[in-house]
């Protein structure tokens, strides 16, 4: 007895040798449902009520590569694979129909043996060896410093702790919150289109670059999402790399000799420009690092500082430059190079 019994879903009208297969199927100790008509099909696909459909030739007029058309969003969304049956081997729609891409062909009159193992290799391959299932992935997962969430139905379902340290927000709060709503992801054309593509099943890897977290919109990331093969939207890998947005050439920023100012240097003008703010060393290097536009993260462990320490040199920094925010305080030392 199989420890979860394979759910299979008859979609459309079997002729008298279709039937046959029903008990075939039920012998073998899988579960049989049907569906004759295309809206029951939908809605049992898209409840995930099946772990595979099995069509006929024909339902209500159309060809099963018409089905198969109509079907398959939902069945990529479910990560459900999709057998047709024909009455017999015919290669022209066997070929057409794997590049399609219908998974399998069941041909009347069955035989149980070949119908078993034909569903078996399938079963065999989606119960194959799963990295991200791995005792090893999984302590990867949850120690690692680089940032990482999954999905499931665009839903983020776990998150790991690098991930809530690079937003600075408890990943319970983000439990059940869909990728959209917390980033930009279509907002330039590169990104839009590729996102689209993965979201559709083009493609199973997709890397989007310099996507704006939508909560703090200074908080840049590379993002790449990937998809197994073997599976549909549901669950979806995604990881998260801070990116840092690229200094202007005109100008750059230096400590000065003295120890206590910051200087402007603007080569364009070559004349040297300074702002007599008094900062300490340490504020200075913060300053340096912000202006280059590194997140808190990045800044604190390039400093070998934590988060906080950074955040009170910056709000030390506003306070002597009398600016109520960061972009501020640069925007006003930034001016004296204009």
């Amino acid at each position: 007895m199989k420890k979860s019994p394979l759910r299979i879903l008859l979609v459309g009208i079997f002729n008298e040798k279709g039937k046959e297969l029903i008990p075939i199927l039920k012998k073998n100790d899988y579960i049989v449902d049907t569906a004759e008509g295309m809206e029951l099909a939908v809605q049992r696909i898209t409840n995930e009520e099946a772990d595979l459909v099995i069509s006929s030739k024909k339902l209500n007029g159309f060809h099963g590569f018409e089905v198969y058309n109509q079907l398959k969003p939902n069945l990529f969304n479910a990560g459900i694979p999709f057998f047709m049956v024909l009455d017999e081997f015919e290669k022209d729609d066997v070929l057409i129909g794997l590049e399609m891409g219908i998974d399998n062909f069941l041909f009347s009159p069955f035989v149980e043996p070949i119908v078993i193992h034909a569903i078996e290799n399938w079963l065999k391959k989606k119960n194959g060896f799963n990295l991200f299932e791995s005792d090893a992935f999984k302590h990867y997962f949850y120690t690692t410093s680089v940032a990482m969430f999954f999905t499931s139905k665009g839903e983020i379902s776990i998150v790991n702790e690098a991930f809530c340290r690079s937003i600075d927000i408890c990943g319970n709060q983000l439990l059940g919150t869909s990728v959209e709503e917390l980033f930009f992801l279509e907002e330039n054309e590169i990104n839009k289109l590729n996102y689209r593509r993965f979201k559709s099943g083009v493609i199973d890897e997709c890397y989007l670059k310099d996507v704006k977290w939508i909560k703090k919109q200074n908080l840049h990331f590379d993002i790449t999402f990937y998809r197994g093969k073997n599976k549909g939207t549901n669950d979806v890998f995604v990881e998260l790399v801070s990116s840092v947005l690229p200094v202007k050439n005109t100008d750059y920023i230096v400590s000065h000799e003295d120890q206590n100012v910051v200087e402007v240097i603007a080569p364009d003008k070559k004349r040297n420009l300074k702002c007599d703010v008094r900062l300490t060393e340490r504020e200075k290097q913060v300053y340096i690092l912000s202006a280059q536009g590194m997140a808190l993260k990045q800044i604190a462990g390039e400093l070998n500082l934590s988060q906080r320490t950074v955040e009170k040199h910056r709000a030390n920094i506003m306070q002597k430059t009398k600016t109520s925010n960061f972009i501020e305080t640069m925007m006003k030392i930034g001016q004296l190079s204009n």
